[in-house]
């Protein structure tokens, strides 16, 4: 695909899962004002944002299936160490995304390792999921796949911006949901 469409997929992306985490709080509470506002300034925002920076796409096959290997892998672990060890998703998070930082001081030229601790930081939003939304592994190992599918296509839009990670994250946790609850 081209650089132009796959950037506008991306962004639509983003957009789309901020935008059902916004409605999702605005239908919760009912006055909410505040946040209506919120939702206007930030989808100008974004908008503009996306016109300004700068677009950075490449095309790499084997880093991208790392990534979402990764991606998958910091998801499993994060949502073993919250379920299993009783840690709490916070905590959990904490552990495995500082353990994936040291990862590229095993070889400092590998670009394999520097792509590891972004991906699996994104896995461990994946992993902070409640138990009632990811009953068990399988949700897990789907929603990280998912997860890392859509961070490998966005990876050239909002570069370096922050939330991105969680964004994503949050898009294949309820893609997963919605995709399980159309099936069953």
């Amino acid at each position: 695909m081209k650089p132009k469409i796959i950037r506008i997929i991306s962004f639509s992306l983003i957009a789309f899962f901020h935008l059902i985490f916004l409605v999702a709080l605005i239908l919760e509470k009912k006055n909410a004002f505040p946040i209506s506002f919120l939702l206007i300034l930030f989808l100008f925002l974004t908008t503009v944002t996306y016109y300004k920076a700068p677009l950075i796409h490449e095309e790499h096959f084997i880093e991208d299936f790392i990534a979402i290997v990764f991606v998958t892998l910091g998801a499993i672990s994060t949502y073993t160490v919250t379920h299993y060890l009783k840690t709490g998703p916070v905590l959990a998070a904490g552990i495995i995304g500082t353990m994936a930082s040291f990862i590229p001081t095993i070889n400092r030229d590998s670009r394999l390792f520097k792509l590891a601790p972004a991906s699996i930081y994104c896995g461990c939003f994946v992993g902070m999921s409640h138990q009632d939304v990811a009953p068990n592994y399988s949700f897990i190992i789907i929603a990280g796949v998912i997860t890392g599918l859509f961070m490998v296509i966005s990876k050239g839009v909002f570069h370096g911006f922050g939330g991105k990670l969680g964004t994503i994250a949050f898009g294949g946790v309820a893609f997963t949901s919605f995709l399980l609850f159309l099936l069953y």
